[in-house]
This record gives structure tokens, sequence and C-alpha cells, in this order.
């Protein structure tokens, strides 16, 4: 009588632990989401490493500017002229 008690028990553990809310496979997803989402703070904390170079590069330095507008911008100097080779 009482192995059928803990039998019972033991199966009402076994399916909160399976099937219930907070089960393993929400364990499973969870874990995985966590590595995706660190995965992607990694990729963005380079990005925004990269863009506060950037930024540095832009307070402090001349040159930057300069580059900065030549190839983003598109503009030239005063007395100069623009060639662009087409293959």
């Amino acid at each position: 009588m009482y192995k059928f008690i803990l039998f019972f028990i033991l199966l009402g553990i076994q399916y909160s632990f399976w099937f219930g809310k907070n089960s393993f496979h929400d364990y499973k997803n969870l874990k995985k989401d966590v590595f995706f989402l660190k995965k992607l703070n990694k990729d963005l904390e380079k990005r925004n490493q990269l863009l506060i170079a950037e930024i540095y590069d832009l307070n402090t330095r001349f040159d930057a500017i300069e580059e900065y507008s030549r190839y983003e911008l598109g503009m030239i100097k005063p007395e100069e002229f623009f060639l662009k080779i087409l293959n």
C-alpha cells in the first residue's frame, strides 16, 4: 500500500519536472536563449568599442576628420579634383 503511494508521489514529482511549469525543457530553452544573448552582447560590445574609438579619433585628430569627410561624405579640398576610375 505504501509502495503505491510513494510511487504516485514520485510520479507526480517526475511529471512536474518534465512537463510542468519551469520544467527541464523550459530550462534547456532558457539556457539556449542565454547563450544566444551572450553572443549577441559580445558582438554589440565589439561594435561599441569600434564606435568609441572612431569618436575618440574624430574628437582628437584633425586628419581623422579629413579622412572621414573624404571617404564617407565624398568631400574634396578646394583646388583638388577627383577621378573615379571604373574597371
